[in-house]
């Protein structure tokens, strides 16, 4: 997972040349108009340009530039607060830092499936007698349409999971390959597992461990977490993510859906997290930096429509170099496949 502040933003920042930081070296003015760095009497006092903004990440807050004074920074605004010695900034020439994360927002949806998160999602669905369809909505792939739909051969237990209330004759296999036995567990007394620790798993027939104020019983049965599962082929999904089978199942296998899902941000401001690593990272900034000057080109006065239109087409090509050389390889298998109900 990458993280805005730390990767993708900062990639933008370099693709667009639109991002200056350093720190204040003495204390701004008590009238709250300006910040002072002595790093700015290197920069020259027609480098602000209009629409130039300060971010200060503390506070956080954005302000539009008035001017430079040597080694004063003046805003249009006030700022909240007397700006102290020792405070971060950004400048952003071109675009504000929040127009920044908007393009990246909006360019996650619009480069999928090109770059995209891959879902391999084996708990939510296992079979039931005389039931053929399942909903697979919830999975977020991208159009309701998976790559593969998979059968397990041998029943599949669920993972043991902390704090969680188990009844009678549920079962279990261990979290991780370092706590791998070979075999499932029953519950024989019913209550809740330990808030944090997974127990010891016992390896001698009918032996018992006590988890929280559940008991848990070896049994004879393997664990099946690795056994291999074979594709279906004979499948269909409606746009609203109806999975239909064609054939009934014995009860308790899972199904495993593989498929694409579009890139999307979780959490917020400069916690925000995507599911997407270098290099294709730099997809998605290219994708951004065209879709900025794309908004500025229809939005820019006579005099600067050219010079817009121009980073346009150069975005655009960088786009299409950076796709066809990180591209990202969808899973294997058949989109759809079956008659009748796929559009």
């Amino acid at each position: 997972m990458s993280t805005l502040m730390s990767a993708i933003l900062a990639t933008l920042n370099n693709d667009l040349d639109d991002n200056w930081n350093s720190a204040t070296t003495a204390i701004g003015d008590v009238a709250r108009t300006c910040l002072v760095d002595d790093n700015l009497y290197e920069k020259v006092a027609d480098r602000v340009c209009d629409g130039m903004t300060v971010y200060l990440p503390g506070s956080p807050e954005t302000k539009v530039v008035d001017r430079l004074d040597g080694n004063r920074l003046y805003v249009k605004s006030v700022f909240s607060a007397q700006v102290q010695v020792g405070t971060t900034y950004e400048v952003h020439r071109l675009f504000t830092r929040n127009q920044k994360l908007v393009a990246l927002r909006s360019s996650a949806i619009l480069i999928c499936p090109e770059v995209h998160a891959v879902v391999r999602n084996m708990d939510l669905l296992q079979t039931v007698d005389n039931k053929y369809e399942f909903d697979i909505s919830s999975l977020g792939i991208f159009q309701n349409r998976p790559h593969q739909v998979l059968l397990a051969q041998q029943v599949i237990r669920d993972i043991w999971v902390a704090n969680k209330a188990y009844s009678l004759d549920a079962y279990v296999r261990p979290t991780t390959l370092a706590k791998f036995t070979g075999y499932d567990y029953k519950c024989t007394t019913a209550g809740t597992s330990h808030a944090t620790t997974e127990p010891t798993w016992p390896t001698t027939p009918g032996g018992t461990v006590t988890d929280g104020t559940v008991v848990w019983t070896r049994q004879d049965t393997l664990d099946y977490s690795n056994y291999p599962m074979l594709p279906l082929h004979d499948w269909d999904v409606t746009p609203d993510g109806k999975l239909f089978l064609n054939a009934n199942y014995a009860a308790g296998y899972k199904l495993m859906i593989v498929g694409i899902k579009p890139l999307t941000f979780t959490g917020s401001g400069a916690s925000e997290t995507i599911a997407l690593d270098s290099p294709f990272d730099l997809v998605l900034s290219a994708q951004a930096a065209l879709f900025l000057c794309q908004q500025r080109a229809g939005s820019a006065v006579i005099q600067n429509v050219e010079r817009w239109t121009a980073l346009v087409q150069s975005w655009q090509q960088q786009l299409a170099l950076r796709k066809a050389q990180y591209h990202m390889v969808p899973p294997t298998g058949t989109l759809i496949t079956g008659p009748g109900l796929t559009v």
